[in-house]
């Protein structure tokens, strides 16, 4: 009875939690956002529609990049080149110098950086006059040894076997699959999960180290069951065999990593 009451539970709350969203569609080309139902409830007439995450969402229209709300409403005014987020945050580009916008477009910072690499949690790292630097929403600016990147240009390497790929984007997905095969041949499904029939996807953040090595080692979603505290062991036996790049140089970053479980 505790399992099927535990499976209802989850089915009543995926169907809230499903019945509150809304998502992106294509229709003849134009991008808009629909209800669970399938119904839009906002009409397409975007060139590119990104899901929404902080109550608002990046949208292209007529080769600009702009936020709008859940009613469709555009929440700036200034149309932008380019737009991304980073954490609860929005990088914009005007002209060739990068801000920050907050998750509803309230100007956070101007645009004065050259480059903007994301949010790690507590601070930007940005490049200005040709340095890169930690810079905190309180106008901070403080120059670091050791930054920590959220987007180097080259990410870590986890397989001996990929380095000889000249290829990056083939070097890359050589370390994916040798990652995962470290995972998922070393990680065993806690017997608590598996009795009381617990599924879903661990997200796991760590850093690796300029020189390679791994630490801070933190638990950022859990499901339940044991299964954290197993995907984090199994995390800790991954080697890095290349740190990532940035500039050609080997850089510190926080890596996200999605551990699923599921029952066969």
């Amino acid at each position: 009875m505790k399992k099927i009451g535990f499976g209802i539970l989850l089915l009543m709350l995926a169907a809230n939690l499903y019945g509150q969203g809304i998502y992106p569609k294509e229709k003849k080309k134009k991008w808009g956002y629909v209800n669970s139902q399938k119904k839009f409830v906002i009409k397409p007439v975007f060139e590119k529609a990104a899901p929404f995450k902080y109550s608002s969402a990046i949208v292209k229209t007529e080769n600009n990049y702009s936020l709008i709300n859940k009613k469709g409403e555009f929440l700036i005014n200034e149309k932008y080149d380019t737009l991304r987020r980073s954490g609860s945050y929005v990088i914009y580009r005007l002209d060739t110098k990068f801000g920050i916008l907050d998750s509803v477009g309230t100007l956070v910072c101007e645009p004065i950086f050259e480059k903007i690499d994301g949010y790690n949690g507590d601070s930007f790292t940005v490049k200005i006059d040709g340095r890169w630097v930690s810079w905190h929403e309180n106008g901070e600016i403080r120059e670091m040894e050791n930054l920590v990147f959220v987007h180097p240009d080259e990410y870590p390497i986890f397989g001996s076997n990929c380095l000889d790929i000249k290829d990056k984007t083939e070097r890359q997905e050589c370390s994916n699959r040798s990652m995962i095969r470290t995972l998922y041949t070393n990680i065993k499904y806690p017997p608590l999960a598996r009795n009381n029939g617990i599924e879903g996807t661990v997200v796991l953040r760590f850093l690796i180290k300029s020189e390679g090595t791994l630490d801070n080692f933190e638990i950022l979603k859990d499901v339940g069951g044991g299964c954290g505290k197993e995907a984090l062991r199994v995390a800790k036996l991954l080697k890095v065999v290349q740190p990532p790049i940035m500039e050609g140089k080997p850089v510190a970053m926080k890596y996200i990593l999605p551990v699923k479980y599921r029952l066969h």
